[in-house]
This record gives C-alpha cells, structure tokens and sequence, in this order.
C-alpha cells in the first residue's frame, strides 16, 4: 500500500472519532468553496489545483465528498491536464486524479486519453537532480520538500525514484544537530516543513531507523508554540 494510501487511511480512522458537528461543519464549507469550474481556490480567488486537492481529500477523510462535488472536479483536473504547470501544481492534479478513482472510478488521464504513470514520470523526470532529488524548476537544486512530493506521487502511480539510495542519501545530508531537516543544502537552520517531508520520505522508502525518528520528533515537538 502506497505512503498517501496508507496516510489517508489513518487519517480517515481519526476523523471518523471527531464530533459530528464539527465534522459537518468543516465538510460544508469546504463544499460550499468549489467554483463553478469544478475547482476550489486557494485563501481566494480563481479555482487552485494544489488548493483543489486539500478539497477532495479533506472532503473525503470526513466522509462527505459526494459525486456531485466530484464529477465537475474531475472535469477542473483534467481541463488542466494539457496546460504547462509547475511541479507542485501537476503533482496535486495527479494525487487529486487518483484520489477521484479509487472513490468513484473517475479516471482524469483516461478520459483525456493519457496513460497516467507515464505521464508522471514524464512529467517530473526533467526536476530530478544528480544528488538524488527533485528541484522546484528545471535548473533549481533539489527541494527537500519537492523531493517528497515527488517520490510520494511516483509510488501512487506505481512508479519510483531513479535511485533509492542517492534520495535517502539526500534526506541524510539535510539533517541538522537538532533533529529536524532543512529545505536546501546551504540552509542552516532547520524548519518544520522540511522536517515533515523529510520524516515522510523516509517513511515512504523504509528507511526511518529508531534513532532518526526520535530526534525528528523531539524537534517537531521543541517548534511548538503558546
């Protein structure tokens, strides 16, 4: 089972024991967000596909993403599909696509005639970097956070990094004496946000030993705040 299968899982397990007020309250406005396009925007604004996947799955852990709600959105993911999108953006349309599929068969690259596992390795291979990660552009060095993006959408398509080892390698290198992870090599601070990319990347391709996890859960623990 897939990194995101199995997250989404868990994560559907915890919201399943929150009040059913509450959760009615948040599935009703995340619905109430989708544009006549079938997207959902970002703070505001027209439909955002990195935003529009936030929906669906938020919609889906609470037990409330309804056909009515899917259909056009599958409509806005693959209007998008042929468009010149950044990494991050085509990345959340393919996990959104995906998404659609496994809860009611809506299958975005079919419908536009295109094999998806290919075109995610297409689509991704000209980010991939010599030390094992993946860049934000085509010439940027590699993002710790765009790294995990990528792996864990690779391994939803039934695909995987070009080399195992130089990734894991790379999460190694951004690791700092406090515990956490930095988003890019010269950084020397670590960050939250890297930290749980890095924590889920090594999740995803087994290599979280006892002594990591630790020290990665002792920094996320020291970010919080009053």
């Amino acid at each position: 089972m897939s990194y995101l299968t199995l997250l989404t899982l868990r994560l559907t397990a915890g919201a399943a024991q929150l009040d059913e007020a509450l959760r009615v309250r948040h599935a009703n406005y995340l619905a109430c967000l989708q544009n006549a396009d079938g997207g959902f925007p970002g703070r505001q604004g027209p439909s955002d596909l990195y935003y529009a996947r936030f929906a669906l799955r938020g919609l889906a852990l609470t037990g409330e993403l309804s056909e009515a709600v899917a259909a056009p959105a599958g409509e806005f993911l693959q209007s998008r599909l042929a468009a010149p999108l950044p990494p991050v953006d085509f990345l959340s349309l393919a996990s959104g696509a995906v998404l659609l599929e496994l809860v009611f068969g809506i299958d975005v690259f079919a419908w536009a005639g295109i094999d998806r596992r290919q075109a995610v390795l297409d689509r991704t291979a000209p980010f991939y970097r010599s030390d094992g990660g993946y860049g934000k552009t085509e010439r940027g060095a590699s993002s710790t956070y765009h790294t995990f993006l990528t792996a864990a959408c690779l391994e939803l398509v039934g695909a995987a990094v070009p080399d195992r080892s130089a990734t894991v390698g790379l999460v190694g290198s951004r690791r700092r004496d406090d515990g956490g992870y930095v988003e890019l090599a010269p950084l020397g601070q670590s960050g939250t946000n890297p930290t749980a990319a890095a924590v889920g990347l090594l999740r995803l391709m087994d290599a979280m030993d006892e002594p990591t996890r630790l020290a990665a859960a002792a920094f996320l623990a020291s970010m919080q705040s009053a």
